[in-house]
């Protein structure tokens, strides 16, 4: 439900949310029109006040009560008294009077303004205005002969053309991230072009960021030269998204909600893991996600190394009761080979209005033995040795592993192999590692990270209090009440990612070099300390960071299943020497090569991407599989509320252009105080007593 904008001058209330509507079934002028017709937002409340109202009123000129018969000598000073009378007698003919037509008229003035009408008027853009349009995946959808990108594009030359003279716009495009087309500018060829400009692509919508980004580039202005924000597109906004958006003081936004509930099919999420005991049995798992209203029948396809595998058909429920979209989570078993990295990918055959979900594809690497370097203190060496995390990393990794002293890892003597995954035990190493590595209370030598003891004033026995189970490396992990003892805290980097934390602060973490391109899990807590390390969710955390970092050999859920919008490492093949990597596909891609590995722009479009120097890069990174799998894309309706952080919403309404809504409440109160006034004149003149005749003078 939408959330109304608090009162006062603080940030979250300087956002004046304004009910949108989105150009979509109207030219690009429509912006400038008039009002539109009168919308009644209470009606049936209205229809029971004239109900009971209506009658009541006309109850007292009709049923009033008799009065009390007297004898009197005359008739001439009662003759009002009797007309009166006669009036209020029960079921007598009503006559015509000036007061009940007031009355009525009065009351017909109240009954109009509890239906609460409300009429659309074009939105004033003010001085300064700043257009964001949304060109996320779900922005190719078709409706009435024209994508809905086109249509967001029609509504922003239409708040174009309805600015006013003298004022500037900047145009910003997103999806998962904002982009500046067209800083403020007045000039409005210059900003129809930067309009004309914005192309659609396949990443998901978060105009949460694209909001952040006004913050920095048009807030803090108070006043008339405040910014007019309007959001255009079918993105919604919301929970994390929206707490991270720092509304610009003194701005006011509108969304401009574009498109229809369109009933769509997708594929939402999709992972794949090898047997461990068994690496050539691979179990594929895939969700598909039903937005329409009733359940649907599609064909669910798997592919695999370019052959048919397997073909089902499948029933998808519809929406729930609480509008959620249905879902159908798929297990397909098949076989593939162990020494080989295969594509994998499962398609519905479906037709719906959306394409970009309609498939999710994956890359299952080879089971290769990857070698694993244990760094730990050595038996004897003065530190006490760790034979637990020895066994339980032996049990996860399939690949050798080897035992190295931290003296001998600053020795570099014997150098560990090229490929090697590290893990380094209680030794901080006084240089970044060459490879991959995970950490256990130590970390690597970044900028910004470090490791602190528990405080002493903290217990001295803790527990995991928050785990982030949808993340790769903590899936399937349960902590549960496993006690630690003093497992101190992380204090990490920009960019770092939370995994797990503790009374005291971050416990597990994943940080990166972005110089070098590798990917660290760092561990607060020693474990020699505690009892996690016997527990089995300490097994598969072992498991899950060995399979993330590429020392199992497996696919942790989604490890090789790329999304749209995200950035892919993919590594050089052993001797490689290649200075720059170029991938083909739906788009073109090339990074330059920095310490054996390249980092690939962000992906714009789903499908297959082929390296065109397949000998130059790692056998599992020939091919890259990026599937949209975005759930907030897949459910094309669009939001009835823009959710720009606590106490900021803005309101849509679909089908119009930009508009603010505008009561009728404050003018109808006035004319029924009119006509108050004025029954009160009428029914005060009418009764007042005659004045008194002078007496005759005396002759």
């Amino acid at each position: 439900m939408p959330r109304t904008p608090a009162s006062g001058r603080g940030r979250g209330a300087a956002w004046r949310a304004h009910a949108g509507r989105a150009a979509y079934n109207l030219p690009p002028g429509a912006s400038s029109g008039r009002a539109t017709a009168v919308t009644l937002l209470s009606p049936f409340a209205a229809l029971l006040a004239a109900a009971l109202a209506v009658p009541a009123l006309l109850a007292l000129y009709f049923l009033k009560l008799r009065r009390r018969p007297l004898l009197v000598p005359s008739t001439l000073l009662w003759r009002k008294a009797v007309e009166d009378l006669e009036v209020n007698a029960p079921f007598q003919k009503l006559r015509n009077s000036l007061l009940l037509w007031l009355q009525l008229l009065l009351l017909a003035l109240l009954i109009f303004a509890m239906a609460q009408p409300a009429s659309d008027a074009p939105a004033p853009t003010g001085a300064r205005v700043v257009i964001l349009i949304d060109r996320s995946a779900s922005m190719a959808v078709e409706e009435g002969g024209r994508t809905r990108l086109d249509a967001a594009k029609a509504a922003a030359i239409g708040v174009i053309d309805a600015m006013e003279a003298g004022a500037s716009a900047m145009i910003i495009a997103f999806a998962d991230e904002p982009e500046v087309v067209q800083p403020f500018a007045a000039d409005r060829g210059r900003l129809r072009s930067a309009v004309a400009s914005v192309r659609g692509s396949d990443r998901p919508g978060r105009p949460g960021r694209a909001l952040a980004l006004v913050g920095a580039q048009a807030g803090g202005v108070e006043g008339a030269d405040a910014a007019s924000v309007y959001v255009i597109g079918d993105s919604p906004a919301g929970g994390a998204d929206a707490a991270a958006t720092p509304p610009p003081a003194g701005a006011s936004l509108r969304f401009l909600a574009i498109g229809a509930d369109t009933p769509n099919l997708g594929f939402t999420a999709i992972g794949a893991r090898r047997g461990l005991r068994e690496p050539g049995r691979v179990e594929l798992f895939a969700r598909l996600e039903n937005a329409s209203p009733g359940p649907v029948e599609a064909g669910v396809t798997l592919d695999a190394g370019g052959e048919r595998v397997t073909t089902r058909r499948v029933s998808v429920p519809g929406r729930g009761g609480d509008g959620a979209p249905g879902r159908r989570d798929l297990s397909l078993g098949f076989t593939a080979s162990p020494s080989e990295a295969v594509a994998v990918t499962v398609a519905h055959d479906r037709a719906d209005a959306l394409h970009a979900d309609d498939a999710a594809r994956l890359v299952l690497p080879a089971a290769a033995d990857r070698p694993v370097v244990l760094v730990t203190p050595a038996p004897g060496s003065g530190r006490p040795a760790n034979p637990f995390l020895e066994r339980a990393v032996r049990a996860a990794s399939r690949g050798p592993v080897s035992l190295l002293s931290p003296e001998a890892w600053e020795a570099s003597a014997p150098a560990p192999p090229a490929d090697a995954l590290l893990v380094f035990d209680r030794h901080a190493p006084s240089r970044i590692p060459p490879a991959d590595a995970l950490f256990f209370a130590a970390v690597p030598p970044l900028p910004g990270l470090g490791l602190r003891p528990s405080s002493p004033d903290a217990p001295a026995v803790q527990t995991f209090l928050t785990v982030d189970a949808a993340d790769p490396a903590m899936r399937s992990v349960d902590p549960g009440g496993v006690p630690l003892v003093r497992p101190g805290r992380l204090v990490l980097p920009p960019g770092g990612e939370v995994l797990a934390s503790g009374l005291e602060g971050p416990l597990i973490a994943r940080v990166r070099d972005a110089d070098a391109g590798r990917r660290f899990l760092v561990v607060a807590p020693d474990p020699l300390q505690g009892r996690w390390p016997l527990s089995v969710g300490f097994a598969v955390f072992l498991v899950n960071a060995l399979d993330e970092l590429g020392g199992g050999g497996g696919v942790p859920g989604e490890g090789l299943a790329r999304r749209t919008g995200e950035s892919a490492e993919v590594r050089l093949a052993p001797g490689a020497t290649a200075e720059e990597v170029r991938y083909a596909g739906p788009a073109a891609l090339a990074a330059p090569v920095r310490g054996g590995t390249a980092v690939l722009p962000a992906f714009e479009r789903a499908g297959w991407y082929r390296a065109e120097d397949a000998g130059a890069v790692a056998p599992d990174d020939r091919r890259l599989g990026v599937s949209l799998a975005a759930a907030t894309e897949t459910d094309l309706r669009p939001p009835a509320a823009l959710d720009a952080g606590p106490g900021t919403a803005a309101r849509a309404t679909p089908g119009g252009a930009a508009t603010v809504r505008r009561s009728w409440i404050p003018w109808i109160l006035a004319a029924a105080l009119g006509v108050l006034l004025l029954e009160w004149f009428v029914y005060t003149g009418r009764f007042a007593p005659a004045p008194a005749t002078p007496p005759p003078p005396r002759v």
